[in-house]
């Protein structure tokens, strides 16, 4: 799904998105695959202000386009995370030993052509359940 594609389904369907944020190719496939189940941002006021209330450690579950680059034929993806804010995350995934404000990330999906919603995978109860590939 490219990100205009994302935009005109969340249209349709009245979505307002937390935030927009801009991940490397290599990390967006790695998500929709269900492989990294978390996105970092670093803790500075910039994201504390687009993705916390103020004073807040942990937000609420809100729905975030992860979109690979900054055109509207760049590749995105959908998910509902939880931001929390916490120090290091998996190296694996691009963290390091910084204050972080992680996205946990509980469900991956995407608009079809046809406008329909996809789940490709949520975690329900601690358990990983995929329904389909990106």
């Amino acid at each position: 799904m490219t990100y205009g594609e994302c935009t005109t389904g969340m249209q349709a369907r009245g979505i307002l998105p937390a935030a927009v944020l801009p991940v490397n190719t290599r990390w967006l496939d790695l998500i929709a695959d269900s492989v990294k189940l978390e996105e970092y941002r670093l803790d500075t006021e910039y994201w504390q202000k687009r993705l916390l209330k103020k004073g807040e450690k942990e937000g609420t579950c809100g729905t975030y386009v992860l979109r690979a680059g900054y055109s509207r034929d760049s590749k995105a993806l959908l998910i509902d995370a939880v931001p929390i804010r916490r120090r290091g995350g998996k190296p694996a995934w691009g963290a390091q030993d910084e204050p972080y404000i992680v996205l946990r990330i509980k469900s991956a999906w995407v608009f079809d052509k046809d406008g329909s919603v996809r789940i490709l995978w949520a975690i329900k109860d601690n358990v990983l359940k995929i329904f389909g590939r990106y």
